[in-house]
């Protein structure tokens, strides 16, 4: 069974919550298990788009379009610039090769 790490979920949830804000020992347990839930989905989908196109491997477009697939459009923006930022900061190069698939111009 995989499972994301506790102190990296509270590190993210903290992250966005005011700086007082506790959070219980149960309630990271519901992120984090919600969160394992959600990101073994996302990838589900995206495997089965990229077998469509007989693709073994799942890439960040594939990702992408899975978020469509799953109705959820309205992170979509978030993520294809959260992605490009970090593919920029990653290697300016590779960004530069893959900057289209993500970015609408």
């Amino acid at each position: 069974d995989h499972v994301l790490p506790r102190s990296i979920v509270t590190r993210l949830a903290k992250g966005v919550l005011p700086q007082n804000t506790v959070i219980q020992k149960d309630a990271v347990l519901a992120l984090t298990k919600g969160a394992t839930v959600f990101i073994n989905y996302l990838c589900t989908t995206a495997n089965e788009n990229a077998a469509k196109n007989n693709k073994k491997n799942i890439n960040p477009k594939d990702i992408l379009e899975a978020i469509s697939h799953l109705e959820l459009d309205e992170f979509r923006p978030r993520l294809e610039a959260e992605l490009a930022s970090e593919l920029h900061r990653y290697d300016h190069k590779f960004y530069n090769l893959l900057r289209c698939p993500f970015h609408r111009v």
